[in-house]
């Protein structure tokens, strides 16, 4: 047990999985919307992230989603030394060729 790490067997109980079910069901419940926000939140998996792009976009929806728009929210906070992504559960970004993670991440939502 002291050699190897264990996830959480209550997961939903961690602090970063009250938050994305906050996510869930705050806004509509259409079910693009839905998806739409549990990706961009996951991918990031971090709270301060998601609460960045809620206070310059207003709410989350997948009809208000533009890659370079987020992108440069995100680059702004980068830019700034604030980190865009969590260091638990990273997720590998897809090979769209940005040159910042992020916007690849970005790219494959779209």
């Amino acid at each position: 047990m002291t050699q190897y790490r264990f996830t959480n067997a209550y997961r939903a109980a961690d602090r970063v999985s009250q938050d994305l079910i906050q996510v869930i069901y705050s806004g509509t419940q259409d079910p693009q919307d839905v998806l739409f926000r549990v990706l961009l939140f996951r991918f990031f998996n971090k709270p301060e992230t998601w609460v960045a792009l809620e206070e310059a976009r207003g709410e989350i929806t997948a009809d208000d989603f533009d890659v370079e728009r987020y992108s440069r929210i995100l680059d702004d906070r980068l830019a700034r030394g604030q980190r865009v992504y969590s260091a638990a559960y990273i997720v590998p970004p897809p090979p769209f060729g940005e040159r910042r993670k992020h916007r690849n991440h970005l790219r494959l939502i779209e």
